[in-house]
């Protein structure tokens, strides 16, 4: 059994991240603030998260706590469920669970910072969660919003270089990259299309009646239209009577005196 489980243990550990990333994602998606939680205890009211009881405490218990920046702890486990059965990293690194807090931390920090007043589930969910809320509201007083909002973008800038494994020049022209295949592959679809569409149109087999003279399908040449012409004037001049030279009777005879 312990061979078994050494054996797969990357595909099993990869299940349960899978296991966790899709549940709470479901929760959060069907969270409803009319059904039982920790703020609002209902009895015999059936919940209407997909997850039942336990879905509908965990989403009003996230949502909370972190508002929509909740969503980092669905990218989490299906992050680590992408790793693990990928195995591109060894065992002992594979968790990177301070990614995601962080990352969390500073996602909702960010989102209390410049939608603070925002509230969402009929105003009873703050947009950045109270933990944004308690961070924020005590880093203000030391460094201003401005000075705040440099160090959470250039703090959430580091973690996405952690996070993705990739530099920032990689990040730009991956999707530049995308960008340009993607408008290549259509260019090429749509001149397939159109050379497709093309439709070569068929000689005239017909000839047109009421025209002065017949179509053939032989083209005729000038030349050989004027040699024709040339031919039958020839024959109608030869057919011709040729002219009386006989003398008029008002001419006298010639004196045979002379």
């Amino acid at each position: 059994m312990k061979r078994l489980f050494d054996k797969y243990r990357d595909d099993l550990a990869g299940l349960f991240w899978l296991f966790l990333g899709i549940f709470i994602g479901v929760s959060l998606v069907s969270y409803s603030p009319l059904d039982p939680s920790l703020n609002s205890i209902v009895q015999n009211a059936k919940p209407h998260n997909l997850c039942g009881y336990l879905g509908s405490f965990l989403s009003d218990l996230l949502y909370q706590a972190f508002g929509v920046s909740a969503w980092v702890l669905v990218l989490g486990p299906l992050r680590q469920a992408r790793l693990s059965f990928a195995g591109k990293m060894p065992r002992k690194e594979k968790t990177h669970w301070w990614l995601d807090i962080l990352l969390l931390v500073c996602v909702t920090s960010l989102i209390s910072l410049h939608l603070g007043g925002v509230r969402i589930y009929a105003e009873q969910i703050r947009l950045g969660g109270w933990v944004g809320f308690v961070f924020t509201r005590g880093l203000v007083k030391v460094l201003n919003e401005v000075g705040l909002g440099i160090l959470l973008w250039t703090c959430f800038a580091a973690l996405m270089i952690f996070y993705t494994d990739r530099s920032w020049s990689q990040l730009v022209q991956r999707p530049r990259a995308s960008l340009e295949d993607f408008l290549l592959s259509a260019w090429r679809g749509l001149a397939n299309f159109l050379s497709a569409a093309r439709v070569v149109r068929p000689p005239a087999l017909a000839t047109a009646g009421g025209q002065a003279g017949t179509q053939t399908f032989f083209k005729i040449s000038p030349e050989a239209d004027q040699r024709k012409i040339q031919q039958v004037d020839t024959a109608a001049q030869a057919t011709e009577e040729p002219p009386d030279l006989a003398p008029p009777d008002d001419i006298p005879a010639p004196s045979p005196d002379f």
